[in-house]
């Protein structure tokens, strides 16, 4: 008897072995065209910075798996707001936005709670980097460079004092602050005179801003327009150089500021001493001395005629004069070798 039970209970197990796979796939397939209905929703796009609207297939998540019906013709929509959709938004108005820093100014763009990808400030070919986004309008505006402003026109550009043109690796450039070695933004990767038209620094003139003085300084005999670094200071070169050996007695380097006038240091940045890791033999002077036109670090110091047979190490540039008290408002003695 124990023998025949413990057969009939084999052969059951046989039976459902086989039949349950065959059970299960049926139930499965039936169950299919109702998981089926549901999909990953395709989603519109503002493209940065101004539109059109464009279609772009949100990232699967919990919050925009939705009807197979849904639909959306992104091409109809003619602005941010409408292309977005009210549902991809946050209802808090005051949390709807985030900003970017374009041409000198922040502007603000919804934020897509649905596509976080698409919460962008653009590429930028001069770091070959993503633009900072910032969640507050105060943030955005506190690291604004003027002098995109011009980002539109490089002529206009040149003209401006302390700003320079910087192209990246397509060839395109935009304004940006600097001084006659290169940008401020170290991480834009533009250099003087590489001869070509990628990752080229072409520092301004100052034009604009000289036009409006009174006086025309000179190097020698010559006007200082007609030389690089000393074209952005002009007359100012005198009380730049006063100014930086204020910063020499803090033990800082002193460049030209975007804002105008003189900054001691990196002002980013308490313990960097903005000598771009360069030692000098006299420590109350730092690089007051370097010439304007100096690639490895500009200064405010005017250049030396000294005799053919001085070595360079022995012909030390001179500070510049108060144009006031010279003639014809010479602020350097010599002009430029």
């Amino acid at each position: 008897m124990n023998r025949k039970h413990s057969d009939t209970n084999l052969y059951i197990i046989v039976i459902l072995f086989l039949i349950l796979p065959f059970l299960f796939y049926y139930w499965s397939k039936s169950r299919l065209p109702q998981v089926e209905r549901f999909q990953t929703a395709n989603g519109c796009y503002w493209k940065y910075l101004d539109g059109p609207c464009v279609t772009s297939k949100f990232a699967p998540s919990m919050v925009n798996i939705v009807n197979k019906e849904y639909k959306r013709n992104c091409g109809q929509y003619k602005d941010n707001l409408s292309c977005v959709g009210k549902d991809n938004i946050l209802t808090n108005a005051e949390e709807q936005y985030y900003y970017c820093q374009v041409d000198g100014e922040c502007k603000e763009r919804l934020i897509d709670i649905k596509n976080p990808a698409a919460n962008n400030c653009g590429y930028n070919s001069l770091n070959e980097k993503m633009n900072n986004a910032y969640l507050t309008e105060d943030k955005c505006s506190t690291g604004i460079d003027p002098c995109e402003k011009n980002n539109h026109s490089q002529p206009d550009c040149l003209k401006q004092s302390m700003c320079g043109w910087c192209t990246g690796a397509d060839g395109n450039g935009k304004c940006v602050s600097g001084s006659p070695i290169g940008p401020n933004n170290t991480s834009y990767k533009c250099r003087p005179q590489t001869g070509q038209n990628i990752y080229n620094w072409t520092y301004g003139t100052g034009i604009a801003v000289k036009e409006t003085d009174k006086k025309d300084c000179k190097l020698g005999n010559k006007s200082t327009q007609n030389y690089s670094g000393y074209n952005s200071q002009g007359c100012d070169l005198y009380n730049n150089y006063l100014s930086c050996l204020d910063c020499a007695s803090q033990g800082k380097c002193a460049t030209l500021s975007a804002k105008g006038g003189i900054q001691c240091g990196n002002p980013n940045n308490d313990n960097d001493n903005g000598c771009l890791g360069k030692e000098f033999k006299n420590s109350t002077i730092m690089n007051c001395l370097n010439l304007p036109d100096d690639t490895t670090l500009s200064g405010f110091g005017c250049p030396h005629n000294c005799p053919i047979t001085t070595s360079d190490e022995e012909c030390d540039n001179l500070p510049p004069m108060n144009p006031n008290n010279t003639d014809n408002n010479r602020v350097c003695q010599h002009i430029p070798k």
